[in-house]
């Protein structure tokens, strides 16, 4: 899913993909212009080392650093849970990869239902 880094862009996590309003939010740091993502709506992130993270990988790292903002690095994986008053909640495991054009984010995505 390549993003433009020209403007703010959203992504929708129950069907990962781009949207007018959601609850994650991908812009340029206003001190540095590098790429931050913020999540809001009760949606929790996490950044860890590992670009194969696996669902409990994720939870864990949810569950011990969760955070609202964070810096988007090709070296790191990003761990997204929807809101627990969400019907059905997904897990989200997002990469950032080397993009093919000048002045955007190549994000890699794979969701899970995480509804019991």
């Amino acid at each position: 899913m390549p993003i433009s880094g020209a403007a703010p862009q959203s992504l929708a996590l129950d069907e990962p993909k781009i949207v007018n309003d959601g609850p994650v939010r991908i812009s340029a740091s206003p001190g540095t212009g590098d790429s931050v993502l913020a999540s809001s709506g009760g949606v929790l992130a996490a950044m860890i080392p590992t670009a194969d993270a696996t669902p409990g990988d994720c939870a864990q790292a949810i569950q011990q650093t969760p955070d609202s903002q964070l810096p988007l690095r090709e070296d790191r994986t990003y761990c997204l849970m929807t809101a627990d008053s969400d019907p059905q909640q997904t897990l989200v495991r997002l990469n950032v990869e080397q993009p093919h054009q000048e002045g955007q984010l190549l994000l890699r995505i794979k969701a899970w239902d995480a509804t019991p």
